[in-house]
């Protein structure tokens, strides 16, 4: 395994993490859900201790290390990984659960959940091709008449 670099997902000793870059540009494995308390308490990670992933392998580790609610299906559309979560409570409405769907794009996150699959795949593909602050995604939903949109 060449090029390494921070945000690869990985495995180390058969456990799936994530490669960041810490202290000294050092390249340090992190594993899901670990809150970073000191360099230290992490391995450096070289071409020679650690392995690649496949595809399922880095769902897999992204859905453990998933921290926007309780992912309960998975879609793969070529680059784009969705997942569909329930979320905490949504207080105005007595704590009733929400369904959501969040994207990634290339096994890296956008950053915005969406109400439905239709307007997460939309928001995506406007994400990937005119940045996170795009308009795109709203102007097709209101062109073809999308209720709800985002």
């Amino acid at each position: 395994m060449k090029n390494l670099k921070s945000g690869m997902i990985v495995k180390h000793n058969n456990q799936l993490g994530k490669l960041t870059r810490g202290a000294e540009k050092k390249l340090y494995f992190v594993p899901a859900k670990y809150y970073v308390q000191s360099w230290e308490d992490l391995t450096v990670i070289t071409e020679e201790n650690v392995q690649d992933t496949t595809h399922d392998e880095k769902v897999e580790f992204l859905k453990n290390d998933f921290t926007w609610g309780d992912v309960i299906k998975t879609y793969t559309v070529g680059e784009y990984v969705i997942f569909e979560y329930i979320d905490g409570y949504d207080l105005e409405h007595e704590k009733v659960k929400n369904i959501r769907f969040h994207a990634l794009i290339n096994y890296q996150t956008v950053s915005i959940s969406y109400h439905s699959l239709d307007s997460c795949l939309i928001g995506t593909i406007a994400y990937k091709f005119d940045g996170a602050n795009s308009q795109a995604a709203g102007y097709f939903e209101k062109m073809i008449g999308m209720k709800g949109a985002n």
